[in-house]
Formats: C-alpha cells, structure tokens, sequence
C-alpha cells in the first residue's frame, strides 16, 4: 500500500510503484483491467509501445508521489493511471482538435462522451472502493 508515512520516515520508494499492482477486491480488479485494456489500447496506439511503457511508468510513479503529498492516508490500486488516461486522450482531443475528423458538432459530442466517460469511471472506482473505505 501507499504509506506516505513509511515514505518520509523510513525511505521505502518501492512504495510509490508497488500499490498500482495491487488491488481490494474482486470487482476492483475487474473494473480497473477492463478499463485500463480498454483506454490503454487508444493511448499505445497513437504514442507506440515503447512511448507507452515510459508513460505508464511515469502516470504511475508521478500519481502516487502526487497522492503522497496531497493525503496521509493510504492508498492502492491503479485508480490514478485510470485518471491520467483519460485526462490523455482529453488533452489529445483539445491538442489535436483541427486534425479529428468531423464537423464541430462531431466533435463537440465526442469531447461531451469523453466527459461522461470521466463521471462513470468515476462512479464505478468510488463505488467499488467504498466497502474498503474502513479497511485500513
């Protein structure tokens, strides 16, 4: 688990990769695999595999130094990368917004889509993480 405290006193960074591997629960596993397959796909895609590999390692480490910082509590899960994806393919929709095919309005929807995406995924992590919220 991400322990900010085991980080600061006892120097143990094995902590800030470790707990995206892990998970609480059948159904978190299941969401985060099925969500993680599925907008990872879309992200290699256009970035390459090697591109992806360093991205990934650094949406990993970067989101758990970033939830180090910002809580005390503890943490697992790879709920983080699940988020720095979709603020990827965001930004790729607002970066390349003249190179996607379509009307505006096409466009509009798709970026509308991706917002809704946003919320769901959303939804399902807090909901499926809720029962653990005790856990620690």
């Amino acid at each position: 688990m991400r322990m900010p405290w085991l980080i600061s006193e006892n120097g143990q960074v094995h902590r800030f990769v470790v707990p995206t591997f892990l998970h609480f629960g059948f159904s978190h596993i299941v969401i985060t695999t099925l969500l993680q397959l599925s907008l990872g796909t879309v992200i290699e895609s256009f970035m390459g595999t090697g591109r992806f590999i360093v991205y990934y390692t650094l949406v990993c480490i970067g989101s758990n130094i970033f939830g180090a910082l910002c809580s005390s509590k503890y943490a697992i899960g790879s709920d983080p990368v699940i988020f720095g994806f979709l603020a990827t393919l965001f930004s790729v929709m607002l970066v390349y917004w003249e190179r996607i095919p379509g009307t505006n309005c096409t466009k509009v929807c798709q970026t509308f889509m991706m917002g809704m995406v946003f919320l769901v995924v959303a939804m399902l992590l807090t909901t499926s993480a809720q029962q653990y919220s005790s856990y620690t």
